[in-house]
């Protein structure tokens, strides 16, 4: 069975809800079941694959339930976010030569779990220990 995610550069289905929700950068990238959907075209790196890989498996044969719950659950969300910014980051850890590098990236992985794109799930200190945090988090939400 071919594991590999199919990227598509276009608005995933559920683009007008998400806007209703979040603060979306131009370009926001988003996994619909099988398909990355990634507006503007940015090439898409390993740590940023690995996370949005995790997203395919935790939406499994139900997409639209996974999206519904996601877009109306906080701890729900952060249940789905924070163990896919613990993979990228530590698939960037895997990869990095250059240590200054790898904490820039952390803090912008921070900025973002933080910030307004997810609705603020955290403060930037939460997000910055949790990503690094060499335990997964699990939840019972």
């Amino acid at each position: 069975m071919d594991d590999q995610l199919e990227i598509v550069i276009a608005n995933p289905p559920i683009i007008d809800e998400a806007r209703k929700i979040f603060k979306l950068p131009e370009g926001t990238i988003f996994t619909y079941g099988k398909k990355i959907y990634n507006p503007s075209g940015r090439p898409i790196d390993n740590p940023l694959y690995v996370h949005e890989k995790k997203h395919s498996e935790q939406q499994g044969d139900s997409p639209d339930l996974w999206w519904r719950r996601y877009l109306s659950s906080s701890p729900f969300r952060a249940s789905q976010e924070i163990i896919c910014y613990q993979l990228q980051y530590r698939k960037a850890k895997e990869q990095a030569k250059d240590r200054e590098k790898l904490n820039r990236y952390l803090v912008r992985l921070a900025k973002d779990l933080s910030g307004e794109m997810y609705a603020n799930l955290m403060t930037f200190s939460e997000a910055l220990e949790t990503i690094k945090n060499p335990r997964f988090y699990t939840f019972k939400i």
